[in-house]
Formats: C-alpha cells, structure tokens, sequence
C-alpha cells in the first residue's frame, strides 16, 4: 500500500476534449512559401527583363 499525501480519493482523467474547429499551426506556413515563390518569381522576370540589377 502505498501512502496518500493528500488524502484525497485519486483523480482520474476520463476524457479529453480538444477544439474540433481549429485547423493545425503548420497550415499558416503554405501561404507564406506561396507569397515567397511569388515574390521570387516577380524579381526573376523584373531582373531578366531589365537586365542585372542595380
């Protein structure tokens, strides 16, 4: 038998519930490499049409 510091019945956890309606941290970064694969491909056509950059 092991000793009781708190002298209270044990918790247990029964369930756990997370928020169904929240999508995941990691789907923010797909709109920041697009906005980047964007930006990249702008540049790239501003360098060849005007020659090297200044």
């Amino acid at each position: 038998m092991s000793f009781d510091f708190y002298g209270d019945d044990p918790v247990t956890i029964a369930s756990v519930q997370a928020p169904a309606g929240q999508m995941p941290k990691e789907i923010v970064f797909l709109p920041a490499l697009l906005f980047l694969a964007l930006i990249a491909f702008l540049q790239n056509a501003r360098i060849s049409k005007n020659g090297v950059p200044s």
